[in-house]
């Protein structure tokens, strides 16, 4: 069977049409301009944490280009059930990171340096706060999160326009103050 080909000038080569657009297709799937995400954020004995407020990053070497803020569900799932999943934007070699957030409850941090995001979401686990203990310190994970984006002055007016900021930015300051934040 003949395939169509693409003469190619610069490579001196004929390539099969097929095995072109399949390339194509392979280098575009990275440049998508967005990525899915859904999230499920539960107690330390696997309980929904309905309320709890869910923070995604999207950063690259350059640092934060993207966020998402927003608060879980009756069954503590982001975006609330049966909805289409949050959408962040994104770039080729992006990463993300997720923050989730509940009075009384350590923080917890998730990273996914390869910026992919299981089909039916991340599970992020909020643990008891610990007691306040003089000399603790944050284990660095939530320190390491972009927000509030001091570096970047345009991200930081946008962040502070979303709804959900103020107590984003409360549940930062207050667990950096208390030394919590660890990654899980």
């Amino acid at each position: 069977m003949d395939h169509p080909v693409v003469r190619c000038r610069h490579l001196r080569g004929v390539f099969p049409l097929p095995a072109l657009l399949a390339l194509l297709t392979i280098a575009c799937s990275d440049l998508a301009s967005t990525r899915d995400v859904r999230v499920t954020i539960l107690d330390g004995a696997g309980n929904p944490v309905p309320g709890a407020i869910f923070y995604a990053e999207a950063y690259d070497d350059s640092g934060a280009f993207a966020f998402l803020i927003a608060r879980a569900g009756e069954a503590g799932e982001v975006p609330d059930s049966a909805r289409e999943p949050l959408k962040i934007p994104w770039r080729r070699g992006a990463r993300i990171a997720l923050a989730a957030f509940a009075p009384g409850r350590r923080p917890a941090v998730l990273r996914r340096p390869e910026g992919r995001l299981a089909t039916d979401g991340a599970v992020l686990v909020l643990e008891p706060a610990r007691s306040a203990e003089p000399g603790v310190t944050s284990s660095g994970a939530l320190a390491d999160l972009h927000f509030p984006f001091e570096d970047d002055p345009a991200l930081a007016a946008r962040a502070r326009g979303t709804a959900g900021y103020p107590e984003l930015a409360e549940a930062f300051r207050e667990a950096l103050e208390a030394g919590e934040g660890g990654e899980i």
